[in-house]
């Protein structure tokens, strides 16, 4: 469903995208960062239900020591 290249732009997109949708909430922009991983983790095959799993934002939580 697109190379490998085009998954890794469309993971920046939407990445970027939650990025304002978070700053425009308050939160400070200089504690979010983006990381888009494209393919490296898409599982290979299956139908669109597996597909929609891989399109995906994930939020870390990194505290401070």
């Amino acid at each position: 469903r697109g190379t490998a290249e085009y998954k890794l732009g469309l993971g920046d997109r939407l990445g970027n995208s939650v990025k304002l949708y978070l700053q425009s909430l308050g939160a400070d922009p200089r504690r979010l960062e983006t990381l888009s991983k494209g393919s490296t983790d898409a599982k290979q095959g299956g139908g669109d239900a597996e597909w929609a799993k891989d399109r995906r934002v994930d939020f870390v939580e990194l505290k401070k020591q």
